[in-house]
């Protein structure tokens, strides 16, 4: 609006120059005529009033004008780039799992993580667990240890992975003798040991095993090879132990003891413990040079169900941007954040087009400008948006030919200058001047 006050009243090219080519026609058939009709003030009015024409205030210069609204097409450009990555991530939280980190910018074969976020390891079959029943916080590592069409089927809701632990026992075992000296019975020492599986709809992935580095009194029982050779003592634990005795006792005692059979340490807490502390189990299991795999099936036919859910997802998703991106109007701006975003961006473009048109006509005329808004490589617009779909390009290249198309011609709108007349205002002006220059 403070441009618009600036700007001077200026004269109709085409009335002007049909007033000066009639005066100078009659001026050559008729000079004495038009010596009396004519002074030579109106004249310098009408000169004056020619050169104006192509005035325009600094606020309405070309480089500052057109450049101003490329940044404008530019900056709704990133908007709808933004706009369009969002609508991706909202059809993924709607159509695949939670927290699903497939990216459809990116090929099949892409790596992808899974969150951890509410994930829990506890026992495979708590039954067969030796008594361990602690449930264990996951790790994004340790379900990197899927493969990663796995990881990506179960975020397309074809399966589940799971992670759970199994095979819990005592290894390395060994007898130490008990503070009441009796040879019937020991303290029974070893390194506690389980087998983290990785499983898909319940099916067997792989199998790491961790053992303690430490030594851990696990239990007080009978000083036999029959219970040193059990990994796992808990079948017996609570079961009397009958000993007897050296020598009488003179009548006072009976000349036995017994004994009940007792687990010496929690195994949860031991579990617990070296799980996110102490010995880091969690992490020893996802490095590789601390635990190695035991068994590994990657579930090979997994990987075309994965291919096939991803093209399916992909192509509905980029239907579903591209015909937002076709049918933009004012009556669908409160569709979504896309809607709104491509109305605005188009809206930014064709103004582009108008400004330059209406206001710098003799700009549109140079060839690098008619072809930054008419040409074949111009910047984006609708028919922009429909060639790509109609091509069935990949959204992502869609986006990349429109950031080429922006760098192509980010340099054209600063270096603009202010350009003389047409040859037909010049040709006239300078014909007034005659006219006036050798008038009586």
């Amino acid at each position: 609006e403070d441009c618009k006050q600036n700007m001077p009243l200026q004269a109709n090219p085409v009335e002007w120059t049909l007033a000066t080519e009639s005066l100078a026609w009659l001026h050559d058939r008729w000079p004495g005529l038009m010596a009396e009709w004519a002074d030579k003030n109106s004249q310098m009015t009408l000169l004056s009033t020619g050169q104006a024409i192509n005035h325009y205030p600094e606020c309405i210069n070309p480089a500052t004008v057109l450049n101003n609204q490329y940044e404008q097409v530019k900056t709704h450009w990133l908007k709808l780039k933004a706009a369009i990555t969002e609508q991706l991530n909202i059809y993924r939280d709607t159509h695949l799992a939670n927290n699903s980190q497939i990216d459809f910018f990116q090929p099949v074969n892409q790596f992808t993580s899974l969150s951890a976020e509410g994930i829990t390891i506890a026992p495979c079959d708590v039954a067969l667990s030796c008594g361990a029943f602690v449930e264990l916080p996951a790790t994004t590592a340790l379900l990197d240890l899927f493969p990663n069409h796995l990881k990506m089927a179960q975020q397309f809701g074809l399966g589940t992975l799971k992670l759970c632990y199994e095979e819990v026992s005592w290894q390395n075992r060994e007898t130490e003798p008990t503070h009441l000296n009796n040879n019937s019975i020991a303290n029974y020492t070893g390194q506690l040991s389980l087998q983290l599986t990785g499983q898909y709809n319940d099916e067997k992935v792989f199998t790491k095993v961790i053992q303690s580095d430490t030594r851990h009194l696990y239990l007080f029982g009978e000083n036999t090879e029959s219970v040193l050779d059990m990994a796992c003592p808990l079948p017996i634990v609570g079961q009397q132990i009958n000993t007897q005795l050296e020598r009488g006792t003179f009548g006072l005692f009976p000349n036995r003891l017994t004994f009940l059979t007792a687990q010496r340490t929690n195994i949860n807490a031991v579990i617990s413990n070296n799980w996110t502390a102490g010995e880091q189990w969690q992490i020893k299991l996802a490095d590789e040079n601390h635990s190695q795999f035991l068994e590994f099936d990657e579930k090979a036919t997994v990987k075309q169900q994965v291919n096939e859910a991803f093209l399916r997802h992909n192509n509905a998703v980029q239907q579903q941007i591209y015909r937002k991106l076709m049918y933009s109007n004012a009556a669908r701006i409160n569709d979504s954040a896309l809607s709104l975003a491509t109305f605005e961006y188009l809206t930014e473009r064709q103004l582009l087009n108008k400004m330059t048109q209406a206001i710098f006509p003799q700009y549109y005329l140079q060839a690098d400008v008619r072809a930054a808004l008419k040409g074949q490589q111009r910047l984006m617009d609708e028919a922009f948006f429909k060639a790509a779909f109609e091509s069935q390009s990949n959204l992502l290249e869609m986006l990349n030919k429109g950031d080429e198309l922006l760098y192509r011609h980010k340099d054209l709108w600063p270096s603009l200058t202010p350009l003389p007349a047409p040859g037909n205002l010049t040709d006239s002006q300078q014909q007034l001047q005659q006219i006036i220059q050798f008038s009586p």
